[in-house]
């Protein structure tokens, strides 16, 4: 069970639903360990059984028991307000933030679906609501709070991101590969930024044969990041899309669990060309 849970919504402040003086985490939390599955598959009429067609993880629902406590029922009546306001608040995607007792921290963003529709009751003199709090969580992916960011700048100079990787430009503008380990359970999909100057430059996974080509052209004020999120892809050029520079044979591609081979390249580099990572790290559960 979760040492501490906070929800902030899109808007507004956020609220601690495990202080331990009135809100409690209660135990039997349903959810949080692995995504749902969803497979289709097809019958043909000459063959046993079916066939596998596709399998994705879907999204997912968190049912949390949860109890509110009121010092009398005036008390109680103001938080339920206060609480309720905050779970319900409209306008887009809030964030639940896990603090596991192995001291790990993790996230997973969603909205709240149900769990606030009475049946408190009175205890001496408190007021106790217990029930079970729902969250539905479009991606189904918890994240690392510590995201993996790593950056390399021409002549040999190697700043000391976290984690420490020995990635070195050499003279003729290749970066040497090395291997980046995603450490989660699924594809982690990275955010990669160049400074300029250099010309043609290209990200390739040695490890699965898979590259993003950029054929522009940068001055050493330029800035090039490319965000490879399934639902975000994009190319910016100083801040403005530009799709277009990409290679026809280009691929977003992910980080796959495990180790990956990268080599950064990129022709007439400069002392200020600079290429950068950051990268979530997707988990299936806490």
């Amino acid at each position: 069970m979760p040492r501490s849970l906070i929800w902030t919504p899109s808007s507004g402040s956020p609220v601690d639903l495990n202080d331990r003086v009135h809100t409690f985490l209660l135990r039997g939390m349903i959810g949080h360990r692995m995504p749902p599955i969803d497979i289709s598959s097809s019958e043909l009429p000459s063959y046993q059984g079916s066939l596998l067609e596709t399998k994705r993880y879907k999204e997912r629902t968190l049912a949390i028991p949860w109890a509110l406590l009121g010092d009398n029922y005036t008390d109680f009546s103001r938080r339920f307000r206060q609480i309720t306001k905050q779970l319900t608040l409209s306008g887009g995607i809030g964030q639940l933030d896990f603090s596991m007792p192995d001291g790990s921290k993790r996230y997973i963003r969603g909205i709240f679906k149900d769990g606030l529709d009475g049946g408190d009751s009175k205890f001496g003199d408190n007021q106790v609501l217990k029930t079970v709090l729902t969250f539905l969580c479009f991606d189904p992916f918890f994240y690392d709070n510590t995201e993996i960011t790593g950056v390399v700048t021409a002549g040999y100079t190697l700043l000391p991101f976290f984690p420490i990787l020995p990635f070195l430009l050499a003279k003729a503008g290749t970066f040497s590969s090395d291997s980046i380990d995603n450490p989660g359970d699924w594809d982690a999909y990275p955010t990669w930024t160049v400074q300029g100057p250099g010309t043609t430059i290209i990200i390739e996974n040695l490890t699965y044969g898979e590259l993003l080509q950029v054929n522009v052209t940068l001055s050493d004020t330029d800035v090039l990041e490319i965000i490879s999120a399934p639902d975000e892809k994009d190319v910016l050029l100083n801040g403005v899309s530009s799709m277009d520079l990409l290679s026809d044979d280009s691929q977003f591609f992910a980080l796959r669990p495990g180790n990956n081979d990268i080599e950064f390249s990129a022709t007439l580099p400069g002392a200020s060309t600079e290429f950068g990572y950051t990268v979530r790290v997707p988990y299936f559960g806490v």
